[in-house]
């Protein structure tokens, strides 16, 4: 498909099914990373027209593609090569918008941020030593600060508090096993696929 202008893009985004193929083609299956890099940045181009043209729109748009990439969370989780402008795009979307526009999409942030908790928790860790970089959970991590720097009063949730202190502060740099330890590897689990 050939298309001539913005508009027409953001029309096309805001079809559902085209807007899961771009997102699952050029953000996670094609092989280059400057390509999937240039989509990221035509995406966030056209939220920001879409903002500046459109508010109402825009709304529209962060919602489909929020929650389409919320969808497509469960396939990143085992795709370590191609996960980054996914996880970074995902990220920017969270700290890029407004409260206030975040909200009015309706989509449930503090499900969210507990179901990325979850999901980092369940990882098999993948750094082997300070050269090797798991693209993975560090994204994850940084959806989840997104998430509490935008929604802070998840804070006030104590379960989710004290699992965030534990799991995070310490299992993920303290009780780390050796990536290398096959025996002791949990099967990950995948809470994102019951969102």
């Amino acid at each position: 498909m050939i298309i001539k202008s913005e508009s027409q893009y953001i029309k096309v985004l805001l079809q559902g099914e085209k807007l899961a193929e771009i997102i699952e083609i050029g953000l996670i299956k094609l092989p280059e990373a400057t390509t999937r890099h240039k989509v990221s940045k035509q995406i966030k181009y056209l939220l920001n027209i879409s903002k500046k043209s459109n508010p109402e729109l825009s709304s529209q748009l962060i919602y489909l593609i929020l929650n389409t990439m919320i969808k497509t969370l469960p396939q990143i989780l085992h795709n370590r090569e191609n996960c980054f402008q996914f996880l970074q795009l995902f990220k920017s979307l969270i700290l890029t918008n407004s409260k206030e526009m975040l909200t009015k999409t309706g989509i449930n942030f503090d499900k969210l941020g507990q179901e990325v908790l979850s999901s980092i928790t369940g990882l098999v860790p993948f750094e082997k030593n300070r050269n090797s970089k798991d693209n993975i959970l560090n994204g994850l991590l940084e959806i989840e600060y997104a998430l509490l720097k935008k929604f802070p009063k998840m804070l006030r949730d104590y379960t989710f508090k004290k699992k965030l202190i534990t799991e995070i502060g310490d299992n993920c740099l303290f009780k780390i096993q050796n990536a290398g330890d096959t025996e002791s590897t949990p099967t990950p689990t995948n809470p994102l696929s019951n969102f």
